[in-house]
């Protein structure tokens, strides 16, 4: 099982011009062999973005799952938005996005936040790259809430030197892998925090199946690690059957 943990649906942010469809990543899925796409979507609208997550999922319960996007900075229609999404909806995880929300990720109003999402044991993928994003930033609220699996988003992109030290900050730190392309950082951190915490994405329709599969192709470790990363860590944090 090949399992994407970081995939979109909707309009592309930061001025691009096109969207992807859930038929249209369906297809792509169905092309590069991909299993499982755990799907959000991002605007200045939550609930517009949760319910075509969910209506998304809902079209195609076997391939794709949903990550709620959730912006803290209205902190009592965020935790309406967690309960919706979590409880009614039934997706199955939840998007952080500090750079493009404007928020601070260790700010009370997102712990607050947090503390909500924890009662649900669902996975958090955070954006992580610039100024508000960092890795070691994220690893502080992911020690506060350590039964909450913290997924750090492009293996930290431009920070991605801060990412072994937070795993080893909290064993519920979890690495995803994609966009960022240094191959000795992917074989260090596997290396030193492990396989069991390495998670393939795409970022599509940022990043292209092609490649990030291709990625994980060409790194120096062992068959078993390489099965790991593409679907069975995926498998058991997101819940799905085998």
């Amino acid at each position: 099982m090949i399992v994407d943990v970081h995939a979109h649906i909707g309009a592309f942010a930061y001025g691009l011009r096109t969207s992807q469809t859930a038929d249209r990543l369906i297809e792509l899925m169905d092309k590069h062999g991909v299993d499982v796409s755990a799907i959000s979507q991002l605007s200045t609208n939550m609930a517009v973005d949760n319910d075509a997550v969910s209506q998304a999922v809902k079209r195609y319960p076997d391939r794709l799952v949903g990550y709620a996007h959730i912006d803290p900075r209205d902190v009592d229609l965020a935790l309406h938005e967690v309960d919706r999404c979590l409880r009614d909806l039934g997706l199955t995880g939840v998007k952080m996005h500090s750079n493009f929300d404007h928020f601070v990720p260790f700010d009370d109003d997102v712990l607050r936040v947090m503390d909500r999402i924890s009662s649900y044991q669902v996975p958090v993928l955070f954006h992580t790259a610039e100024e508000y994003s960092r890795p070691l930033q994220i690893a502080y609220v992911a020690r506060e809430f350590p039964k909450v699996p913290v997924i750090l988003g492009h293996f930290g992109y431009i920070a991605s030197l801060e990412v072994i030290p937070a795993a080893k900050l909290s064993d519920n730190v979890y690495l995803e892998t994609s966009i960022h392309g240094e191959m000795p950082v992917y074989e260090e951190a596997i290396h030193r925090v492990g396989a069991d915490r390495v998670l393939f994405g795409t970022d599509t329709p940022y990043g292209n199946h092609a490649v990030e599969l291709k990625k994980i192709e060409v790194l120096n470790i062992t068959v078993e690690d390489r099965k790991k990363i593409l679907g069975e860590n995926a498998r058991k944090i997101l819940r799905l059957k085998p």
